[in-house]
């Protein structure tokens, strides 16, 4: 045994006493084996072979020889070893493997590589998956040991792509292919609903595939529409097709018709999902009415008072069942039942707007008028009409069945008062005299005031009764509001034995200022008080004198007080006491009497039995038991009735015959003498000892009083025994201590205190033993006991007081001490000093042991420093692109020590709202980067700002952004920056949001907006440069367009401006930028969210309120109205008394006014002074009214008008207001006075609320005249479609008045000449274009193209045609569109015919295909049929142009010329009249009134004037003259010699081509000197044979040759010109004809 292993305190070790301990290998001595590089490859599969090279490396020890051994395990398996080498092998010499062996050497490292090849595909392919894996290392020698298989890089895995689509492309087939739409089952059985899908065709079907599906689309857990929402389908090895199978399941939730989309997500197996046809999309049709069901449900109807101000309202309930999608306006009517009753409701009808998701909504009606509202009477409401705003309206909201129509009853609050008694019998008390009266109303409205009087009406006092006394003999009583009922007292006073009356009466109508009144109920306004009587016995009658058996007899009488009206029987019974009834006295057998009308006592007659028997006093009574009325009444009634004070008498039989016996005393008389007293004793003395004791008391007080004197002797009584008292008061004084001892109570002996957080805090003093009364102790505060006064002088500036006394009062065992520290801001170390008790005073001491407490200061003001965010980095706003963001920290207060404070980014988990605005959470590694860390404040640094030493120091946060990344949740968002986890004894600020920064990105263009915001919240607004700076960048802002989310912040930095300016007076420069903001934000060239913002309207009459603060009111006499005004609005406002409010005018821009109505309900109620404050704002502008892009309302014109504190609301008497319009035009007869109401925000004109008060349907005002039964914003609503839109003015009719008369007149002088001159063509009237252009173009075809002269002979024709043509297409196109639309289709009348510009200026075809088929078309049509004949004319001109066919005297050619250019002239009148027509605008009228006087100057000028033949004899020369021979067309007829010098004729211009050279009266005379010759002319072909002319040619220096020409042909011999003809001119003529061909003419066809 070891002697080492010897316990030396006895004890020895046992065996086994060793242990091998085994250290593994560690850290790879051998080496660790792995693949290096890429551990994984996706590769194409190769068109031909393609190598991969693999490298494995040796990493760790290099100890022994190690053999590495690998090997490819798949394809697609990683248990299975490759074998096959047709996809992936190593060539290793002539053999391709799928294993080998790498070698490293003893101390070797580093990689070895080998190659695999990748072989090409021969056809479609599976995607294939290889692992190449070390699956084995062996060490040499074996000693040396193996080296390990790199736990991660021992594998590598190859993957080769498929070639082709073996497994196939998975897509949608046959009607998954198209969107289906499916109704919702009803019932509990759910719709199965397939999707068809495929392997689609041409691809392969190799291999079992899973595919996975999901539905896209709105999904509620709860309530689904569907089931699964998602899933798989397998397809099996060779399975083509299949079907995904979902069930459409059936509920009662009202829905739209919802959109969803079945997508094939993904596959397993190697499939392919199509490009195309990888999704279906179905739809489940609306139900359950989605857009909802509405009624009036009977129960939620009600009729209620507005307690303010009394204002009765019909709460119409509107309920939305089912559905609440969409927005729906629901119309309905109101009327109240009882017609002519003079209630009037402030509508009759009204709409009630569900936006969506809203069930119910309710509507107040007022009620107004003078009329009696009767309790339960009825208001009937109708619902009238349903309607679905905006586009989308599946199955189109209806009224629920049975709730269409309700009746609300008038409740007793509500119902104007018909007030009476509550009963017409009144009974009195008899005791007291006096009767209370109950006045009740059946209706509640109102306070009424109720006149009575005593008595019954005149004409209604019964003759033989005398009217009572009642006091007060009138009265009146005032029953509140809601009250029913109330009582009054009376006095009456009654006269016995007198036929009296008592009554009361209601003398009128009760008065109220209610609105309806109150009336008188017709049956209980009288009420008689005991009119039949109260039966009682008299006075002497109830205790009647005791009655001697002697008198035989004693009558009681029975008396009828108050009333005596008819005939009554009261009966009565005698009940037993002590008298005997039978042997003491006796009754009537009938025990009633009976008292007639008028009647007011009786008798009731008793006999008493006399006998001799002593007997004492005996007693009986006499009831009266029952009083009733004749004739008797079936319902008793309180009168008449018994009294219950007198209707009972007692009656006494007097004692009888000595029964008590006979006394006497004896003897009868004693004599005594009176007893002597002690004389003139005046004084005694009385000895009290004082007891001395060791306990605390008080002052005590002892009385010593004197009392029972005898001897006749008194006691003194004070004053009137000169000041001597019978009694002496002893104090004895307090001793003892009789106060206590007074100290600290043990809780104050050591106190701590905080100057930050109690700067102010008590000891307790203590009173031991005693504590009767005050006790005033003396203190005083010192470092210590033992310090000097020096020493203590610092206190002086860390305590209020330094030395003081305090008061314990009486009774109380303890006391406070109070002191108060000095709480600065200065940073300090923890401070102590004592307080020492130095003096007590009154019967006290002080307890020396308990006398002092010491006062322990924490350190205060952050000593050690308080850590916050900068002001500036609390809010930080920065655009979507920002990329980076920085935030301050600083620390303040101590900087003695070294800090640390942490700093971590907070994503914000649910939504947040500012203004309404939702701002989103940023989410962290999309929107931005996270970041944490600490921040490092050493000590005693202090930070220098440009050179300043600042007392505090900062540090900075930097703060990653991701726009790139940003997250889909929209703008704006925001995440958080938080301070945490201080050290070194540093606090954060106590408010969390100082060490809280916000970092909120927005748009970019919106970072101004959100700066202003943020800027505001910290910044105060009660300095006028802070408003004026953060106004100034507002101003900027509205300038630009803004978005919903900017005008919000707009509008809500604003609205905390104004209301400042509300509490106090801003700055005029201040008021003046809040306006300019406003006006920027109503541009109406704005497109923004500020077009429909009409809560803007609010701010500019807060703004004009606010610009009245701290005005005085003003007396006597108010100032002008002051007023304020930009580019879009004028604002003006007022603090007046209401009369001088009332009926005020306002003048407007453009002579538009305003004026306030003469009345003003209910007006609020003037606070400290007796002015009200009203505003009236004039806007140009409708930009925040507008709830579409269309302006509608007169030269945008809005005037608003309001009295502080009086919301928008119906007035009895209107308001009156006037609008121009612009440019002085007409006003449109369509005109509407509107107000806007808020509730549905737009424009409304309810009937009987607003009226026009001028005619517009005269046409002549420029402006509109409105009256409005409402306090609100007011409007002219007309169509606005274009500024320029007019009808026809005066200059029109002018205009059109001036060509009217210029072609009536160039007819009347057509009609004129035409019968003197033959020369003036008939065919004048076809020139003016009297009828249509095509029938005169006809004409104009046969003339001019066909050659036929004889044209005039069809222009009756022409004549019909031209006007009776667009007669008939006129007709018979309205005549078939009106039975088409009107009873085929059902359209209305003004679909075809009615108001083009809808501003009831111009009416014609409204429809503008109608318009295109019976007007453009047609017209296009003949300007086309126009142009083609002109056209074929034109290539024909030579055969035309020098003839007179048109005009007789003018050239065919220049007469065409100027009937075109008429033409055109008319037809550019026309086209500006055609647009003016269509587009109204004044710039097109004025262009129609222009060429329609240039219409009536061409045909004044050309058709009356130039060709006027009277004018033409004036202006044009003789024609030539010619003298022929007659001798070759007869033998026998000879010329006269003169002939050639006497007959002259004058040639006309030619007409036509197969036309007369000449007339035929011409002709006649020229050939036959008398009456036997003739010359006929005819269209016919003549028999002989044909000449060939050159046409005729526009030379007029020919036109004697052509004349000479004419002669010849006409005489058929040659002519001699009165003057010679030179032969050169025939030649001449040759030469200038020679360019025209040769054409054949008719010699007859000439008419020469």
């Amino acid at each position: 045994m070891d002697p080492n292993l010897v316990d030396y305190c006895g004890a020895k070790l046992g065996y086994p006493n060793k242990t091998m301990v085994t250290i593994l290998k560690s850290d790879f001595p051998n080496g660790n084996f792995g693949f290096k590089g890429q551990l994984k490859f996706r590769l194409a599969n190769p068109e031909r072979i393609v190598q991969q090279k693999l490298s494995i490396e040796r990493k760790g020890g290099l100890k022994g020889q190690q053999t590495v051994y690998w090997r490819i395990m798949g394809p697609n398996n990683p248990l299975q070893i490759l074998e096959a080498t047709n996809d992936i092998s190593m060539v290793s010499g002539n053999k391709e493997v799928t294993t080998g062996s790498l070698l490293w050497n003893d101390g070797e490292s580093g990689e070895k590589s080998f190659v695999l090849d990748l072989k090409p595909f021969s056809s479609w392919e599976v995607e294939k998956t290889f692992l190449v894996e070390i699956y084995n290392v062996q060490g040499s020698p074996s000693e040396a040991g193996s080296g390990e298989i790199s736990i991660s890089a021992g594998k590598t895995t190859i993957i080769i792509e498929k070639f082709g689509h073996p497994n196939g492309i998975v897509r949608f087939e046959g009607l998954a292919q198209s969107m289906r739409t499916v109704e919702e089952p009803e019932g509990i059985a759910p719709l199965e609903l397939q999707f068809p899908i495929s392997r689609r065709f041409g691809t392969g079907t190799t291999g079992s595939i899973e595919v996975k599906w999901m539905i896209e689309g709105s999904y509620d857990d709860k309530t689904p529409d569907f089931q699964p929402q998602e899933g798989s389908l397998l397809m099996a090895d060779g399975q083509r097709d299949s079907a995904i199978v979902i069930q459409v399941l059936p509920d009662n939730i009202p829905e739209l018709t919802e959109t969803f989309s079945l997508v094939i997500q993904s596959t397993i197996g190697g499939a392919e999902i199509d490009t195309q046809f990888n999704s279906s999309i179905f739809k489940i049709m609306y139900n359950d009415y989605p857009h909802g069901l509405f009624g009036v449900p009977p129960g939620l109807q009600s009729l209620y008072v507005n307690s303010a101000d009394l204002n009765r309202f019909v709460r119409v309930n509107i309920t939305r069942y089912y559905g609440t999608f969409g927005s729906v306006i629901v119309t309905f009517n109101i009327k109240y039942d009882e017609i002519l009753s003079g209630v009037i409701l402030s509508k009759s009808s009204g709409t009630i707007q569900f936006n969506e998701g809203v069930a119910m909504l309710t509507q107040d009606i007022l009620i107004g008028g003078d009329g009696f509202l009767e309790m339960d009477t009825r208001f009937t409401i109708t619902l009238t009409q349903v309607q679905y705003l905006g586009a989308g309206v599946t199955d189109p909201p209806n009224f629920k069945v049975g709730e269409t129509e309700t009746k609300v009853k008038v409740p007793p609050l509500a119902a104007n008062s018909e007030v009476g008694f509550t009963d017409t019998l009144g009974s009195i008390d008899e005791e007291t005299g006096t009767a209370t009266l109950t006045l009740t109303r059946r209706g509640l409205y109102g306070t009424i005031h109720v006149p009575w009087g005593s008595g019954l009406p005149s004409g209604s006092k019964p003759e033989w009764y005398t009217e009572g006394q009642i006091t007060p003999s009138s009265g009146s009583l005032t029953v509140q509001h809601g009250i029913q009922s109330r009582n009054f007292t009376i006095s009456v006073v009654a006269i016995l034995n007198r036929t009296e009356s008592f009554a009361l009466h209601l003398t009128k109508a009760p008065s109220t200022s209610a609105r309806g009144g109150a009336r008188l109920s017709s049956t209980n306004n009288i009420v008689k008080l005991e009119p039949y009587g109260v039966i009682r016995f008299a006075p002497n009658s109830t205790q009647p004198p005791s009655v001697s058996e002697m008198e035989s007899t004693i009558s009681l009488m029975v008396q009828r007080v108050y009333g005596s009206e008819g005939k009554i029987e009261v009966t009565y019974r005698s009940i037993e006491i002590s008298a005997q009834k039978g042997s003491d006295f006796f009754t009537t057998e009938t025990n009633a009497i009976v008292m007639d009308p008028g009647v007011t006592s009786s008798l009731i007659t008793i006999q008493v039995r006399q006998d001799n028997i002593p007997e004492e006093e005996e007693m009986f009574t006499v009831n009266l038991t029952h009083v009733e009325k004749y004739p008797t009444e079936i319902v008793l009634k309180i009168s008449p009735r018994l009294s219950y004070v007198a209707s009972s008498s007692v009656v006494r039989i007097k004692e009888s015959n000595d029964a008590y016996g006979v006394l006497n005393l004896e003897p009868s008389s004693i004599v005594i003498d009176e007893e002597n007293r002690r004389q003139d004793e005046r004084q005694k003395f009385v000895s009290i000892g004082i007891l001395s004791d060791t306990l605390p008391e008080p002052d005590e007080t002892i009385i010593v009083y004197l009392a029972q004197p005898t001897g006749d002797a008194r006691i003194a009584t004070g004053t009137p025994d000169g000041g001597k008292k019978g009694f002496s008061v002893i104090t004895i004084r307090q001793n003892d201590l009789s106060n206590g001892i007074v100290g600290f109570a043990r809780s104050s002996k050591e106190v701590s205190v905080n100057e930050d957080t109690s700067p102010a805090f008590s000891l307790t003093l203590a009173r031991s033993d005693a504590k009767y009364g005050d006790v005033v102790v003396s203190w005083k505060t010192k470092l210590s006991e033992s310090s000097t006064e020096a020493e203590d002088a610092v206190l002086g500036g860390q305590l209020h007081l330094t030395a003081g006394t305090t008061t314990c009062p009486a009774l109380r065992d303890t006391c406070q001490l109070n002191i108060t520290l000095i709480n600065d801001q200065e940073p300090e170390e923890a401070l102590s000093f004592i307080v020492l008790l130095t003096d007590v005073r009154n019967d006290a001491r002080i307890d020396e042991q308990n006398a002092v407490a010491k006062v322990t200061v924490e350190p205060s003001d952050y000593i050690r420093g308080l850590l916050q965010f900068t002001a500036e980095s609390r809010i930080m706003v920065v655009g979507k692109s920002d990329r980076n963001v920085r935030v301050q920290v600083e620390r303040l207060k101590g900087r003695g020590y070294r800090v640390e404070v942490g700093y971590e980014t907070f994503q914000m988990t649910n939504q947040e709202s500012l203004y309404g605005i939702r701002i989103n959470p940023a989410l962290e590694g999309e929107d931005y980067q996270g970041n944490m860390g600490s921040l490092v404040f050493e000590e005693n640094k202090q930070a220098s700002v440009n050179g300043d030493i600042k007392h505090l120091e900062l540090k900075y946060v930097d703060i990653s952004l991701t726009p790139a990344t940003a997250s889909a949740n929209p703008l704006p968002k925001q995440f958080y920056v938080h301070l945490k986890a201080p050290t070194g004894g540093a606090s954060l600020h106590p408010d969390t949001s100082y060490s809280k920064a916000i970092i909120r990105i927005v748009e970019d263009s919106a970072k101004s907006v959100w700066s202003t915001v943020t800027d505001r919240e910290s910044g105060s607004l009660s300095n006028d440069t802070n408003l004026l700076t953060t106004l100034s960048i507002l101003d900027e802002i509205a300038k630009n367009p803004l978005d919903q989310t900017e005008v919000v912040l707009v509008e809500n930095i604003l609205k905390d401006m104004i209301d400042e300016g509300l509490k106090r007076r801003l700055s005029s420069s201040v008021l003046n930028q809040l306006l300019n903001v406003l006006c920027n934000l109503m541009n109406p060239n704005k497109a923004d969210a500020t077009r429909g913002r009409h809560s803007l309207a609010g701010l500019m009459e807060n703004l004009a309120y606010a610009s009245l603060t701290g005005t005085q009111c003003p007396n006597p006499t108010p100032p002008e109205i002051s007023s304020m005004e930009c580019s879009y609005a004028k604002m003006s406002a007022a603090r007046w008394p209401l009369q001088q409010i009332l009926n005020y005018k306002y003048s407007a821009r453009r002579g538009d006014t305003f004026t306030v109505p003469s009345a003003i309900p209910n007006p609020p109620t003037p606070v400290d002074s007796d002015c009200l404050d009203m505003h009236v704002i004039e806007y140009n502008s409708e930009q925040w009214f507008m709830k579409s892009d269309q302006k509608e309302l007169l030269s945008n014109k809005v005037i608003s008008f309001g009295v502080k504190g009086k919301a928008s609301t119906y007035s009895e008497v209107p308001a009156r207001f006037l609008i121009h319009t612009l440019d002085k035009r007409i006003a449109a007869r369509t005109a509407q006075c509107v107000y806007f109401d808020t509730s549905v925000r737009e424009w409304i004109s309810p009937r009987g609320v607003c009226t026009v008060n001028n005619n517009l349907e005269d046409g002549q005002d420029d402006f509109v005249d409105c009256s409005c039964k409402h306090l609100t914003h007011y409007a002219v609503k007309a169509n606005a479609i274009d500024p320029g839109l007019v009808g026809y003015p005066t200059g029109f009719y002018v205009a059109s008045f001036i060509c009217m008369m210029a072609m009536l007149l160039a007819i009347i002088v057509h009609h004129v000449f035409s019968t003197v001159y033959a020369m003036f063509s008939a065919s004048l009237l076809m020139h003016m274009l009297f009828a249509c252009f095509a029938t005169q173009t006809l004409n104009f075809w046969k003339i001019l193209v066909m050659n036929d002269e004889h044209t005039d002979r069809k222009y009756v024709l022409f004549f019909m045609l031209g006007w009776g043509l667009p007669l008939g297409i006129v007709a018979v196109f309205y005549v078939v569109t009106f039975i088409l639309y009107k009873y085929q289709y059902g359209m209305p009348v003004d679909f075809i015919y009615g108001d083009v510009n809808n501003n009831g200026q111009m009416c014609f075809i409204t429809n503008s295909y109608s318009a295109l088929g019976g007007v453009i078309a047609p017209v296009l049509l003949i300007l086309l049929f126009v142009a083609v004949v002109f056209v074929k004319a034109f290539q024909v001109t030579p055969q035309w142009q020098a003839y007179d066919d048109i005009y007789r005297g003018r050239y065919n050619i220049n007469e065409i010329r100027t009937l075109l250019c008429f033409w055109f002239v008319i037809t550019v009148t026309w086209l500006w009249g055609g647009l003016h027509l269509a587009y109204g605008q004044l710039w097109m009228l004025v262009m129609f009134c222009i060429f329609n006087i240039i219409q009536a100057l061409l045909v004044i000028v050309l058709y009356t004037v130039l060709r006027n033949p009277c004018v033409q004899e004036c202006l044009e020369p003789q024609k030539r003259a010619y003298s022929m021979s007659t001798e070759n067309l007869h033998p026998s007829t000879t010329v006269p010699a003169d002939f050639h010098n006497t007959f002259t004729t004058e040639i006309g211009s030619l007409k036509g081509s197969t036309a007369s050279v000449v007339n035929e009266e011409w002709e006649r005379e020229s050939t036959m000197p008398s009456k036997s010759t003739t010359m006929k002319v005819k269209r016919t072909l003549p028999s002989s044979g044909n000449i060939y002319v050159t046409p005729p040619v526009l030379i007029r220096d020919g036109e004697e040759d052509f004349q000479d020409l004419l002669y010849a042909l006409k005489t058929q011999e040659s002519s001699s010109d009165a003057d010679s003809v030179g032969s050169d001119k025939i030649s001449e003529i040759s030469s200038k004809v020679d360019r025209y061909e040769m054409r054949r003419i008719s010699i007859a066809d000439t008419h020469l």
